[in-house]
């Protein structure tokens, strides 16, 4: 019986996007016991492909919150963090990934990393106006195969900024 429980955990996890960084679970029931088989979480989000932040292939940690915006995000809705630490990752395969966000009066300062490899600070600020569903950062060139880009929140602002949130609506993987 545990083995069929871990099974059901496995499937409930690969069909709500639980099991963490976007990677596949698999859980086999072993040699002997019921059913065999494994359970693997659908494929990543490849070159062409439109992923929006609810995607399974997105997880994130800490406190993020639906975006206050009531339309214009695609897919219909996004999410923030004003609190530093707060994450969000996705892992796909392709030479290029956007991230397609907002910028305006009310946005923070936010790190972006590919691979856990250099961070580069992006500043949300933008005057006249907000702009919602923008694209907020690009990565070209990279090699092609699996990568997982991140997205942390500072919690910090630029000194003109009304406040310090940092938006994610989708991501654009891109051809080469």
């Amino acid at each position: 019986m545990p083995r069929a429980l871990a099974l059901l955990f496995a499937l409930m996890l690969a069909s709500c996007g639980g099991g963490g960084g976007g990677g596949s679970v698999a859980v086999s029931s072993g040699p002997s016991g019921g059913g065999g088989g494994t359970v693997t979480s659908p494929a990543l989000p490849t070159a062409g492909m439109r992923v929006e932040e609810s995607d399974a292939a997105v997880s994130t940690t800490g406190a993020w919150s639906q975006s206050d915006k009531a339309s214009g995000w695609s897919g219909g809705s996004a999410i923030q963090a004003t609190t530093a630490g707060a994450t969000v990752s996705i892992s796909f395969n392709g030479t290029s990934i956007r991230w397609i966000g907002s910028r305006g009066r009310g946005m923070g300062i936010a790190q972006v990393s590919v691979d856990s490899g250099p961070v580069k600070e992006v500043d949300l600020f933008g005057r006249p106006s907000d702009e919602i569903h923008t694209p907020i950062f690009t990565v070209y060139d990279l090699a092609a195969g699996k990568h997982t880009l991140t997205i942390t929140a500072t919690g910090r602002q630029n000194g003109q900024a009304e406040g310090n949130a940092v938006v994610v609506d989708a991501f654009d993987i891109q051809p080469d």
